[in-house]
């Protein structure tokens, strides 16, 4: 199974990988220059805790094409998916300009605007 992840919350993707019988691996990225990024860790509260299904939506300019990334809950062989999405904006300097949370099985969403970069951010269903 391999999992990717960011172990130490410093923007970078780092990687586990469990093999049969023999020692894990770890491979801790220290890549020099990352860019711009935002994890959305997102959390249900109506639909399921976990907030699968969820879709966010990320808009780093007014006028710009949005990103769109679902929460997810596939995986991959022996793994799950996690409830935090990490947005990799590159040569962005931010605020990003609008972020949107859609949660299909509620019909809820939460919209934010001016998002600061390079931060992991919390957000919750509505309970209404």
């Amino acid at each position: 199974a391999a999992t990717l992840f960011d172990a130490d919350n410093d923007g970078r993707p780092d990687l586990f990988i469990t093999r049969d019988t023999e020692t894990p691996l770890f491979f801790h990225n220290v890549t020099a220059a990352v860019g711009s990024w935002l994890k959305i860790k997102v959390r249900g509260t109506k639909s399921n805790t976990d907030a699968y299904g969820a879709i966010v939506t990320v808009w780093p300019t007014k006028d710009g094409a949005p990103q769109k990334f679902l929460v997810g809950g596939g995986g991959r062989l022996f793994t799950q998916d996690s409830h935090t999405v990490q947005v990799g904006l590159g040569n962005f300097a931010g605020p990003l300009a609008r972020l949107r949370v859609d949660f299909p099985a509620t019909k809820r969403s939460v919209e934010m605007t001016d998002v600061i970069l390079n931060q992991t951010i919390e957000i919750r269903e509505p309970s209404k």
